[in-house]
């Protein structure tokens, strides 16, 4: 059945769909913005005590960083395996494999960060610098060797250090050694000729630690003397497992055996090991056993870490930001914090300005806005549980924005020609009284050719012309005879401003006619 409607109705319904559009065309525009996941992260601007893992998705991901052994004035050698292949941190070393296939460099995510995997055929071999602790001849003052270590068997006769020169006396030289290795499930410490005038068994001692070695387990080995002292002791996850006092009392009382090293030798790492090592390392120092509790077994940044977004916009329109969801894993007792800030212009930004307020996932966030910005930032702090032994993961945030609306393009645009002049007028855009996005002014675009609006002719300026808030202007100075082409476009009354579209192109020729 076909409805007949007067043309009164058929008004209305036409007034009342112009109106629904332009009512919807009036709304923000919501979008999504994504950093992280599979957008990826567009850079930060600094990071402390953050590192990479594998998110969402095997996305990049942020997480606290596993703590690590640094660099310090005492450092002799540092291997902590993190990226650069077999690398002494410290720069003392030189580090070559005996075979190719002897160590392979493993990435552990979730287990113990980076580490390298020794396959019991030969290790890595340490050419000392001269001014590195194996690199010259003499007493060595104190020293402090350590390592993690999970080994995949605990056969007797494996090594884990291995160290072997020899001191030329008077008339004869002297086998020294100092060997690292597995007996009946245990970590034992030999020294041949290591300490001066020592005569137990033959000038040889061993240490042996108590702890039974569990295969596909981490465990932290330390060997610590103190030259002041002579104490040597051995240390498993920060308990000792057995000291000596190198003196001619066997006492602290005594008198110290001190340690001198002969000829120059090259320290070899694993040469019969099977499982993984990580942060080895010797410090020119005896490390107070308080220093080695209070932080080497913390798995992560006891402190935490934290993270800032480099600055970023999301439209050139304006936008405001509804909600943040953050893509994270939360382990329990450990926690994050977020914040965000922003402004119309990113120069000058320092840490407290703009302001920065904290925000949870999916908070709305809107009603702390007072207007449209064009640059955000975002900054995240993660916190370990109390035990240091997890860390929050951050994969990515998914920003909900609603972006600030365009004035309407002018219409019925119109050019009259004069002598020199041309005059334009138009209908004021329909957002012109509409509160939020209303029309500041207006911008005028000439030219010579269709499209392109290069003109520099007019008196009242180059193209485009910032003439304000009014519906007409005339153009003076322009070539009689000469064709023009024109159109206008609104700029926005609020800040940041930004332009909307042009209008209908016009065009006019200036020119005298006599009466």
């Amino acid at each position: 059945m076909i409805l007949k409607m007067t043309k009164k109705e058929r008004i209305l319904i036409t007034v009342f769909m112009v109106f629904s559009c332009l009512s919807a065309t009036l709304q923000a525009e919501d979008g999504m913005y994504a950093i992280g996941g599979s957008a990826g992260w567009k850079g930060l601007a600094a990071a402390d005590n953050i590192a990479w893992t594998r998110g969402e998705e095997g996305c990049d991901a942020w997480m606290i960083a596993e703590r690590e052994l640094k660099v310090t004035r005492d450092t002799d050698v540092l291997l902590n395996f993190n990226g650069r292949q077999f690398y002494d941190e410290a720069g003392h070393y030189t580090v070559t494999a005996a075979r190719t296939d002897a160590a392979v460099l493993v990435d552990h995510h979730g287990d113990h960060g980076n580490s390298v995997l020794f396959r019991g055929n030969g290790g890595l071999t340490l050419k000392a610098s001269p001014d590195a602790l194996f690199g010259t001849s003499g007493l060595t003052g104190s020293f402090t060797v350590g390592f993690w270590m999970n080994p995949s068997v605990v056969d007797s006769g494996e090594q884990i250090l291995g160290w072997h020169s020899s001191r030329n006396l008077a008339n004869y030289s002297l086998y020294q050694m100092i060997v690292a290795g597995f007996e009946n499930n245990h970590l034992v410490w030999h020294f041949t000729n290591v300490f001066d005038t020592y005569r137990e068994n033959n000038k040889s001692l061993e240490i042996k630690g108590k702890s039974v070695l569990i295969p596909g387990s981490w465990s932290y080995h330390q060997l610590v003397y103190n030259a002041e002292n002579g104490l040597l002791e051995y240390l498993v996850n920060g308990r000792i497992e057995d000291m000596r006092f190198i003196t001619d009392t066997g006492r602290e009382s005594g008198t110290v055996y001190p340690a001198r090293l002969g000829v120059v030798a090259d320290l070899e790492l694993c040469p019969s090991y099977t499982g993984y090592l990580d942060d080895f390392s010797i410090e020119r120092k005896a490390v107070p056993t308080d220093e080695l509790q209070n932080s080497l077994f913390d798995r992560y940044a006891a402190e935490g870490g934290t993270f800032m977004t480099g600055i970023f916009k999301i439209s050139d329109n304006g936008v405001k930001i509804n909600r943040i969801h953050v893509n994270e894993t939360v382990p329990e007792l450990s926690d994050t914090r977020y914040y965000l800030r922003w402004d119309t212009q990113p120069y000058g930004w320092t840490d407290e300005e703009p302001a920065w307020h904290e925000f949870s996932s999916d908070e709305i966030l809107s009603r702390y806005q007072t207007g449209y910005n064009l640059y955000f930032q975002i900054k995240g702090m993660l916190f370990t549980d109390g035990t240091a032994s997890y860390t929050p993961v951050i994969s990515g945030f998914d920003i909900s924005y609603s972006s600030r609306e365009l004035p309407f393009a002018p219409y019925n645009l119109t050019a009259v020609a004069g002598n020199g002049t041309v005059t334009l007028s138009w209908k004021a855009s329909p957002t012109d009284t509409m509160g939020e996005g209303s029309v500041g002014g207006y911008l005028v675009y000439y030219g010579e050719r269709p499209g392109e609006y290069l003109g520099t002719a007019a008196f009242e300026g180059s193209s485009p012309i910032r003439c304000g808030n009014t519906a007409s202007v005339t153009l003076h100075g322009l070539e009689n005879g000469k064709l023009y082409y024109f159109a206008v476009c609104a700029y926005s009354g609020d800040t940041p401003v930004v332009t909307g579209p042009l209008s209908s192109e016009v065009y006019a020729r200036p020119g005298s006619r006599k009466k």
